[in-house]
């Protein structure tokens, strides 16, 4: 007698009609012991389903396929890497170069508000200047202000930052015109990080520029 019951597997993917054939099956072959389907008929029956199991069927990677994908993300990785930190260490020089030449502005605008002398100089305390422009910086009065405020800002620079400069002091005076230490006609000042540079100068006439590298004479 050939048995008309389908796998489980199949019955779960089938339509309604085909799932409907199935239970007369089974009815019929609960009540007649001798019913049989027609080999031909189940044939059909069984491809119609497998038809309707491959569609919902969810595709899936194999083991050799996620290793593949694993292998070419970790050369991308790796060959990325180096473009990135660079990026990284770029930008970082950037916001350094800018937080100076912010605190060089506000010294100049402070200075004219005030009408009096106005620093900024390399610091490693944050309190009083000393020339270790490597260790920090700040703004500062050359006379206190009435409530006894003398650092109008500070800041310092990233690990690894070092400077190169032969200014102790930059002084912006009442005019707005900057008066270098020493007998310098400008500052100049080169951050130093690896192989990147970049250079903030502050001319006699106390205007502040900055470029990547070395600013041109």
């Amino acid at each position: 007698m050939t048995s008309c019951l389908l796998s489980t597997h199949d019955s779960e993917a089938c339509s309604e009609s085909e799932q409907l054939f199935q239970l007369k099956c089974d009815y019929a072959h609960s009540e007649i012991d001798e019913w049989q389907m027609p080999a031909e008929e189940h044939m059909k029956h069984l491809a119609a389903c497998s038809k309707i199991s491959s569609r919902n069927r969810q595709p899936g990677l194999t083991l050799v396929e996620l290793i593949t994908v694993l292998v070419i993300v970790s050369v991308l990785v790796v060959v990325a890497a180096p473009s990135v930190q660079s990026l990284m260490r770029n930008n970082q020089m950037t916001a350094q170069t800018n937080r100076l030449v912010s605190a060089l502005h506000l010294a100049r605008s402070e200075a004219v508000k005030r009408n009096s002398e106005v620093e900024v100089c390399g610091s490693s305390n944050g309190e009083a200047c000393d020339g270790q422009w490597d260790e920090g910086w700040i703004v500062k009065l050359k006379e206190p202000a009435d409530d006894g405020t003398t650092v109008l800002r500070s800041g310092d620079f990233e690990e690894g930052t070092s400077l190169e400069t032969d200014v102790t002091e930059i002084t912006y005076q009442g005019d707005g015109v900057a008066k270098v230490s020493g007998e310098q006609p400008k500052a100049k000042i080169v951050l130093v990080n690896a192989s990147y540079k970049r250079e903030v100068s502050v001319s006699a006439g106390g205007s502040v520029s900055s470029c990547a590298g070395e600013c041109e004479e």
